[in-house]
Order: structure tokens, then C-alpha cells, then sequence
């Protein structure tokens, strides 16, 4: 077999991923007379032009396209077989991502009972927004708002609709109570909110105060603080509800999102993906049946 040389490949395959010789040589940690250097030696051995390069911008030639979808499927399947041979199935924890306010407001807090369930599947949890690469990142399963386009790799496991709903300290008066409480995650969660509740919505104009957090749990830890009022996923806040630290008056309404659990492959029974799966599905189960209560038709 005459195969180029793997390290080339890689190479080969992080410029064309990335779409640029200086970020696939910063992630790489080599030099940028390297990367290039190693490309047009791949390219030399082959025969042929890989990449079309100009001042402003670089693209695959039909060649070099059909070389990195190969490259990225066996490098991939690579890492995956090295991976099981250096720690076995076994041994392995369960690498579970999900979104940061998500996890912290309401996944860590149910995972002990997982782990009381299946003491011999240790789960590693991460955190991350948006995309996500599971091969690259050498993620078991990830817990996503489908609000982007999806890997069609990906095995796409639906978990629950999303409801928003303003929320704040129960008794919450004066200057605060006219406070928005924004997450930049996710800006436009007012807006989604009042043209979902138009009629709710209306009471709120004229706030004469804004205060801008980068995620959901900042921006409700200050709602909890008596700071403001925030506009809240059902889910970050059942707890809060349930425990009386944080009131919704105007209830919440579907924002048509949905949260997902997005896998590298079909579910066997049995295997750590499906019985963390399973759990899951039953735990969103028994927090949407005290969490209807909560939300407008």
C-alpha cells in the first residue's frame, strides 16, 4: 500500500478543516512555514493540487476534497480504536457535554441519582454551547438547544420542548422590579418571550433599566439576588420555583426550540449511552410533570 505519510494527513486535514494555515499551525503547535511545508510535500506525492490558495482566502480543489473527507473518517476512526485499546470499555467514563446553564441549574443537581442507579458507569460532564464535533472532541453525548444546523452523523434523540417565562425574587418591588436581567448568550430571549405572551408582554414596556450577563445562571443568580427580573428557560428554574426563591406571575410559554441529546452512534441496549438515555428521558419526565403546572396553553 502506498499511503502518504499519516503525519501529513493530519496536517492535511486540520488546514483543510479549519481553512487556514495559521490556525491549523496554532492548534497543531507547529510553525507555519511547517504546515505549509508539509502540505506541498503531500501534494507533490500525489500528483496533484489539494488546495486552491489566494491572498484572502484558501479552498479545497475537487481533489483535495475527496482526500480530507477521507482523511477526517480515518483519523477519526483512528483516535476512536486507540482510545478503546489504551483505556477498555469497561474502565472508560461516559463523556457527557451540555450547556453550561443548563447543567448547573438543573442536570448536576440530579446526577448523584444516576450514579446511585449505575455505580459502575462513571460520567465525566463538560460544558459547551452550540456545535459540537463529538468525534473530534471525543464525546460520548451531548445535550444541545437545537438551535443550529446538525451533524448529519449525529444520532438525534429528542428531550423536551422549551418554555420561557420572566421571573424574579417573589415580592420583588420598586426600581428592580422594572430591571431586565438579559442573557448575551442568548439576547433575543425577551423578545422571543413577548411575542409569544403579547398581552403579558405589554406590562413590561418601558423598563427604565437593562442588565446584560453572559450566561442564563449568571443572569438568574442575580434574579435570585433581588437585582432584576430575567427572562428564564422552564427548566433552569424549576428548582427555584419549586423552592420558592424565584416566582413567575406570568407564567411561560413554548418558544418552539426543543433540547436534544445528540450521540456518534445508534443506541445498543445496555451500552453506557443508552442507560445514561434512559435516565435522562425519565428525569425530564418526572420534572415536565411538576413543571406543567407552570405554563400557559
Amino acid at each position: 500500500m502506498k499511503l502518504p505519510p499519516l503525519e501529513n494527513l493530519r496536517i492535511f486535514e486540520a488546514v483543510a478543516r479549519l481553512q487556514s494555515f495559521t490556525a491549523a499551525a496554532e492548534s497543531l503547535v507547529l510553525s507555519h512555514s511547517a504546515v505549509s511545508r508539509r502540505v506541498s510535500e503531500l501534494e507533490s506525492r500525489l500528483g496533484v493540487q489539494l488546495l486552491h490558495r489566494t491572498s484572502r482566502k484558501m479552498s479545497l480543489t475537487p481533489q483535495g476534497k475527496i482526500l480530507f473527507e477521507a482523511a477526517q473518517e480515518a483519523l477519526r476512526r483512528i483516535e476512536e480504536a486507540t482510545a478503546e485499546i489504551v483505556q477498555p470499555a469497561r474502565h472508560k467514563p461516559l463523556l457527557v457535554s451540555c450547556e453550561r446553564s443548563l447543567a448547573m441549574r438543573w442536570l448536576i443537581r440530579r446526577l448523584s441519582q444516576f450514579q446511585d442507579m449505575h455505580p459502575d458507569l462513571p460520567v465525566y460532564l463538560s460544558t459547551g454551547d452550540g456545535p459540537i464535533d463529538l468525534p473530534r472532541e471525543h464525546i460520548d453525548l451531548a445535550i444541545r438547544r437545537a438551535d443550529f444546523a446538525l451533524d448529519p452523523r449525529a444520532i438525534c434523540v429528542p428531550l423536551f420542548p422549551e418554555h420561557v417565562g420572566p421571573v424574579a425574587l417573589p415580592g420583588l418591588t420598586g426600581k428592580a422590579a422594572q430591571t431586565r436581567l438579559h442573557s448575551t448568550s442568548r439576547p433575543d430571549a425577551w423578545k422571543t418571550w413577548s411575542r409569544r405572551a403579547k398581552a403579558a408582554a405589554r406590562a413590561s414596556r418601558g423598563a427604565p433599566r437593562d442588565l446584560y450577563f453572559d450566561h442564563f445562571f449568571l443572569s438568574l443568580q442575580a434574579a435570585e439576588a433581588g437585582l432584576g427580573v430575567a427572562i428564564a428557560p422552564l427548566f433552569m428554574v424549576v428548582d427555584s420555583l419549586d423552592a420558592g426563591t424565584l416566582a413567575a406571575p406570568q407564567g411561560f410559554v413554548a418558544d418552539h426550540s426543543r433540547y436534544i441529546a445528540l450521540m456518534r452512534k445508534p443506541l445498543e441496549p445496555g451500552s453506557p449511552e443508552a442507560r445514561f438515555v434512559d435516565w435522562l428521558q425519565a428525569a425530564v419526565e418526572a420534572t415536565l410533570a411538576g413543571a406543567r403546572a407552570y405554563c400557559r396553553p
